[in-house]
């Protein structure tokens, strides 16, 4: 599902905007600038309850190549 960052106003808010106090998302805001079919995808991703520091972590491939399907 691709989406041209041009075509959303604000395209850099950061998605913690997005997420309400009680780590909810913020589906109003969500539909402010994204498609409902987008909203929807957004909005089915669990948030974590606990304040852990983001991380980007990813398991090693046999080719090397990276793949979304090892990702964490």
């Amino acid at each position: 599902m691709a989406l041209d960052p041009a075509s959303i106003p604000n395209a850099h808010i950061k998605v913690s905007k997005f997420i309400s106090h009680d780590k909810t998302w913020d589906v109003s805001k969500l539909s402010q600038v994204l498609p409902i079919n987008l909203v929807r995808v957004v909005s089915a991703v669990l948030i974590p309850l606990l304040n852990i520091p983001d991380s980007f972590a990813w398991g090693l491939t046999r080719s090397g190549e990276f793949s979304t399907k090892f990702a964490t």
